[in-house]
């Protein structure tokens, strides 16, 4: 007979994670609205999936899924290598303060590559373009 010296083995060990989520300005973040959104941008950004960095707001602002903030994200980037902006956290503040643009940009990303919609792309894309010219009404 062997006793293991390890009072808990591995099927019995358990992790208790308390942890307290407040928005940038300090206010709590209500999950029972934020729902399943924010919490699989979560556990994206704890895996390592996401990034932890301000284009995340737009999960909360819009609300959207934490994918599609990586897509801003990527498009962000792509945009300062062109030299257009100096930094990362001026696009993420311009896009959480107008999330109406940040939609839009959403909007038109779907309408010109998601083969799944029932309109042809040239439709969708000249719908979302319309919503850009009168301002994302």
């Amino acid at each position: 007979l062997q006793l293991n010296a390890d009072p808990f083995h591995a099927a019995q060990r358990i992790h208790v994670h308390d942890i307290e989520c407040r928005s940038a300005d300090g206010k709590p973040i209500d999950l029972e609205r934020a729902g399943p959104l924010f919490e699989q941008a979560f556990a994206a950004v704890w895996t390592g999936k996401a990034e932890s960095d301000g284009f995340n707001k737009l999960v909360l602002a819009l609300p959207c899924s934490w994918r599609e903030a990586a897509l801003i994200r990527a498009l962000a980037r792509y945009r300062q290598q062109t030299g257009l902006d100096p930094a990362q956290t001026l696009q993420e503040q311009a896009l959480a303060n107008n999330t109406r643009i940040a939609s839009l940009i959403l909007a038109f990303f779907k309408a010109r590559f998601d083969p799944h919609l029932p309109e042809s792309k040239e439709t969708r894309v000249a719908r979302t373009l319309a919503r850009v010219a009168r301002g994302g009404c």
